[in-house]
């Protein structure tokens, strides 16, 4: 073993001059009998104007009164401690530090004197402050998106709301076969823009609704599901895509809950389905397969037989902005908001949303929800 050319005691002395961190010794009586070079560097004070001198120079009125008496008070009480505690330079500039202090005693175990040793965490406190300030601005930041978003959602909601219903008016009147098919992809993609604006109003008030705000009330499931079909249907048939519905005898005819948020949920899926699906089926089916602690439930899941999802994006689909296919060139429309609004949906609603998918079998999503 290598030998040190130093004895032990010129080591610890060496270690105490040479720390980075500032180290002094004080008998009982706060009066200061040794610092090291970075005690007094950092306090903007030399080594002699420090010694002999009592330890309240170190802070003032405000640190002795708020941080000083009460970090000692534990010291006495425990023999050490450890926390904040604001410091002054010798210009009376305050700072913070992070420190240490042990009552030490002699041989006999009567106590003699204070060991203090303390940090300057000035730059750390600045870090910390900018952090919460950039906190603050992307939370406000974030309030007013959100407050953008709705407020463009309902300005164009206005006037599609003329056009869905002019389209409805037209298609009561004497059209030829060309008319009606450019009425019908006028309607289509009228719902979409719709359905696109949902999204938006969604996206900015699903992370804000909270289980006080889910209005309940009794709805018939039949006519919820043949309403959403109906709807639907026109995409479906320009996709070739047959639309199958099937309630399990065990479901009850009515049930309890946010028809309208679920309504959105199912909506969401069936016009992922369709669109992800040629000359295929979408099937919807309802049943009482599942269970929240020991609450009653129902399921609702559409499954189709399209493109279907890879394994590496089954988990990511139900992000913010998310799609399986984010190219610019893909083949498929959306902002890819439509499953992470569902799923945040069906939080809210106290149930869950999943998926199961294998690629060129297509994808089975399933919203389930506890009744009353």
């Amino acid at each position: 073993m290598a030998e040190y050319a130093y004895n032990e005691l010129e080591i610890l002395q060496k270690g105490i001059e040479q720390s980075i961190d500032g180290i002094a010794v004080a008998n009982l009586e706060g009066i200061v009998t040794f610092v090291n070079k970075a005690w007094a560097d950092m306090h903007g004070m030399a080594i002699n104007e420090i010694l002999h001198e009592h330890l309240k120079q170190f802070h003032n009125d405000y640190q002795l009164q708020n941080d000083v008496i009460p970090f000692n008070e534990v010291v006495l009480a425990k023999g050490k401690n450890i926390g904040y505690v604001g410091h002054v330079k010798k210009d009376g500039t305050p700072f913070p530090t992070w420190m240490s202090t042990t009552a030490f005693s002699d041989t006999d175990g009567k106590a003699v004197g204070l060991l203090a040793v303390c940090r300057d965490i000035s730059e750390l406190k600045a870090y910390e402050e900018e952090i919460l300030r950039q906190k603050e601005a992307a939370e406000i930041a974030n309030i007013v998106k959100n407050e953008f978003l709705l407020k463009v959602s309902h300005e164009l909601r206005t006037p599609l709301n003329g056009i869905i219903g002019s389209a409805q008016l037209l298609e009561l009147t004497e059209l030829e076969e060309e008319q009606r098919e450019y009425l019908a992809s006028l309607q289509e993609s009228a719902s979409r823009f719709m359905g696109l604006i949902e999204n938006l109003l969604n996206l900015s008030t699903t992370e804000k609704l909270t289980e006080g705000e889910v209005h309940k009330v009794e709805f018939n499931i039949d006519e919820l599901l043949v309403s959403i079909l109906r709807s639907h249907r026109s995409f479906a048939d320009k996709n070739a895509v047959t639309l199958i519905k099937n309630i399990g005898v065990d479901v009850p005819v009515s049930i309890s809950q946010d028809q309208p948020r679920i309504n959105h949920i199912l909506v969401n899926l069936i016009s992922n389905g369709i669109k992800f699906t040629r000359n295929g089926e979408v099937k919807l089916t309802v049943e009482t397969d599942c269970n929240f602690s020991l609450k009653k439930c129902v399921k609702f899941c559409v499954a189709d037989t399209g493109k279907g999802i890879s394994p590496e994006n089954v988990n990511k689909i139900f992000g913010r902005f998310v799609q399986e296919d984010s190219s610019t060139t893909r083949s498929f429309e959306g902002m890819g908001v439509g499953l992470y609004v569902s799923r945040v949906l069906a939080e809210r609603l106290g149930g869950s949303l999943t998926v199961k998918s294998k690629v060129g079998e297509g994808s089975t999503f399933c919203l389930s929800i506890p009744i009353e």
